[in-house]
């Protein structure tokens, strides 16, 4: 449709690259890294989520122009637990970017003032 965006939404298994279709100029993919560990950048971290969602990352910057993550810096299990991902929030950003991420949101408690950090972490 001309001048119209569409996008989705790509968790877990719906997160890997299409293998023979590529999609048109107006369609973004929001990748959803929610299961993934946060305590290192997450390109660092050899847990198999990590590992899986970056390789689907690269998979899909080689075919989209406008890749979008949506990215979480607080824990909604449990608010006020400690989340671990503040030495790793900018490395994740420049990783991101480096890979051709064009848009990012960092999602946090938006409903509870009494999460980790959250004002700092989504600023």
């Amino acid at each position: 449709m001309p001048g119209k965006m569409i996008g989705t939404s790509a968790y877990m298994y719906t997160r890997p690259c299409t293998k023979t279709v590529r999609p048109r100029q107006n369609v973004f993919v929001e990748m959803c890294p929610f299961e993934c560990e946060y305590s290192k950048p997450i390109y660092e971290s050899k847990y198999v989520e990590n590992v899986k969602f970056c390789k689907e990352l690269e998979a899909w910057s080689k075919k989209l122009d406008r890749l979008y993550v949506f990215d979480y810096v607080s824990s909604f299990n449990q608010y006020q637990n400690p989340w671990p991902n503040v030495y790793s929030l900018q490395p994740n950003l420049k990783y991101f970017r480096d890979k051709g991420v064009k848009y990012m949101v960092e999602e946090g408690a938006y409903d509870t003032r009494h999460a980790d950090m959250t004002e700092l972490k989504m600023y």
